[in-house]
């Protein structure tokens, strides 16, 4: 129970605007930094970036839940919008919560930012990956709803290790 009295301390996650981008790059690079076996993207390249860049990243769906003005986590949506075949997809990606932050509900605010824009979007389900050793997030994501419905093997490799990825899915309609 007190988890859950914890989790509705967070406020509300809101949409990363332009404005933000230093504060959205810094939590980001420290999250590929920290974290490079959670992530797809490089350090290297996203260190590179311009503020341009920053600023145009930051006009993408990415959320933030700010505690005292501090970015404490962050986390993507997006489509398949190159297809009408796919476009009922929803994908959840690059969640992040920071150490200080971790157990106050950022994650749960987070997915909830998430999954109510796909929701509003008209996707009728979310997919997401997640590294086979990451307990705490499988947990979370179970927590919202989403279920394990495969493995790939390898899907990353960093540093010469292979990391495995569990695929999760929620069911936004009940038609599939």
């Amino acid at each position: 129970m007190e988890s859950q009295v914890r989790r509705r301390r967070v406020t509300a996650a809101r949409r990363i605007l332009p404005d933000d981008w230093e504060r959205f790059r810094d939590v980001r690079l420290e999250s590929l930094r920290d974290h490079p076996e959670a992530f797809t993207a490089d350090l290297a390249v996203e260190s590179a970036l311009t503020r341009d860049d920053w600023r145009a990243r930051c006009s993408e769906a990415w959320f933030t839940c700010e505690i005292r003005g501090v970015f404490a986590g962050t986390a993507k949506y997006w489509r398949d919008s190159g297809s009408a075949k796919t476009a009922h997809v929803g994908h959840l990606g690059a969640l992040y919560v920071r150490g200080a932050f971790r157990g106050q509900g950022v994650g749960d605010a987070l997915i909830e930012a998430v999954t109510a824009l796909a929701w509003d979007e008209g996707a009728e389900f979310v997919v997401l990956g997640v590294h086979t050793k990451n307990l705490s997030a499988q947990a979370l994501y179970e927590r919202h709803g989403f279920k394990a419905f495969g493995m790939l093997p390898g899907a990353l490799k960093v540093d010469g290790v292979y990391w495995d990825e569990i695929h999760m899915v929620r069911l936004l309609t009940t038609g599939i």
